[in-house]
């Protein structure tokens, strides 16, 4: 993957970090504000380094941003589009089709 395929990617799963914090914060209080944050920063921390240090082959890495993404998809469905809650639906298809939008603008301009 090209410097500005995986900018782009750090920068939707810092986003998703973003809101996924908010809510763990909400939601456990106290335990997250004392075990949580450290360990979903390190987490990126340590992915970081993982994917400056080490090079994967190319099947491999598409697997693993397959499952990451395919994780990320299941837990927006399952929390943020159930019928009992309020639904965000225009949020969510609005943030699909423009990031959607942006990669292919950038995959056919720049070739990644």
């Amino acid at each position: 993957m090209t410097f500005v395929a995986r900018s782009f990617y750090a920068t939707a799963l810092g986003v998703h970090f973003l809101a996924l914090g908010h809510d763990l914060n909400r939601h456990y209080g106290e335990r997250y504000m004392r075990q949580g944050r450290y360990l979903l920063s390190s987490g990126i921390i340590l992915g970081g380094f993982f994917s400056r240090w080490i090079d994967l082959a190319a099947h491999v890495e598409a697997l693993c941003f397959a499952f990451v993404a395919g994780a990320m998809i299941l837990n927006i469905v399952k929390f943020e589009l159930p019928s009992d809650r309020n639904l965000h639906f225009r949020t969510f298809v609005l943030a699909v089709c423009s990031y959607g939008g942006l990669l292919l603008i950038l995959k056919h301009l720049l070739n990644f």
